[in-house]
């Protein structure tokens, strides 16, 4: 499998910092390939690494794609630490911008996991005319302030710069998902990151789950504590869902957070027949280069 591999390029981002971005590469050579389509670049997740594609990437050159660059952020696998110490998600937007120039890539699509599925999904509601089509993997939109906080509960500490804890609004992060235009294809596990959010045991991220939502909040006081932070998890989802609901919703049964290193074969079945048919190519608005 690892023999599909062309080769693992470091390209020199133009960025204000100048960092280098490690760029892992299946398939052809990403500056031959003219067709937009056929062009991916996939983001991993917090604390991850390019490999992290390493099972997915050659099963979907057998599913339509010729080049995929598989990236390292800043700070992880073989790509340059950042020197002002200091880590921030637009950053990375802002290197996969850099990322897909140096390849001369105009257009492409995008495919991320959990924190890489956050970063795509803003690039794709920023820029619309670049990318063509989205999948994202166990992810629904960064984490809110509200949410976040419990991380800190459990003892994340402050940037050691001065601007403290940094997190998304929850209304920036909704706004972000409802500006994506391209099409999207969103895969959840029931064993994944929202395994304790989907109530009675419903499906999440589904009609009958988002209803309950509704009933529970209504039941639920703003109070604060546990209840309080229930009551906001079981509305940030009902209402991301709300501006998602055009997309394309995959519910695996297993697979964990990791589905596409778990059940890699699944997963990229669930995109071949996405791209047969919502993510198809004649669903693209592909401009003449």
């Amino acid at each position: 499998m690892l023999g599909h591999i062309l080769k693992e390029r470091r390209l020199a981002i133009r960025g204000k910092s100048g960092i280098q971005i490690a760029v892992r590469v299946w398939g052809e050579d990403p500056r031959t390939i003219t067709n937009p389509a056929e062009r991916w670049i996939a983001v991993h997740g917090w604390l991850d690494n390019a490999g992290s594609f390493d099972f997915l990437a050659p099963l979907l050159l057998k599913r339509g794609a010729k080049s995929i660059a598989c990236i390292d952020l800043a700070g992880h696998g073989q790509s340059d630490w950042r020197s002002t110490g200091t880590y921030h998600v637009v950053d990375n937007v802002a290197d996969v911008i850099y990322t897909a120039d140096a390849l001369e890539w105009k257009q492409f699509s995008l495919i991320g996991h959990s924190l890489g599925g956050c970063i795509s999904q803003t690039i794709a509601a920023a820029m619309p005319d670049r990318v063509l089509r989205l999948v994202s993997i166990e992810a629904m939109g960064f984490w809110a302030q509200e949410a976040a906080m419990t991380m800190v509960e459990r003892g994340t500490r402050k940037s050691d710069c001065d601007m403290g804890y940094i997190w998304v609004d929850e209304i920036v992060a909704r706004s972000i998902l409802s500006h994506i235009e391209c099409p999207q294809l969103i895969i959840v596990c029931r064993d994944g990151i929202w395994k304790d959010a989907a109530p009675f045991g419903l499906t999440l991220f589904s009609v009958n789950s988002c209803l309950a939502y509704q009933v529970l909040c209504a039941e639920i006081s703003k109070e604060a504590g546990v209840i309080g932070k229930i009551r906001f998890v079981y509305m940030m989802l009902f209402r991301r869902w709300l501006v998602c609901r055009t997309s394309k919703f995959v519910h695996m049964n297993s697979g964990g957070h990791h589905p596409h290193l778990m059940e890699p074969e699944e997963v990229a079945g669930h995109i071949g027949d996405w791209l047969g048919k919502e993510g198809g190519d004649k669903r693209l608005k592909i401009k003449q280069e």
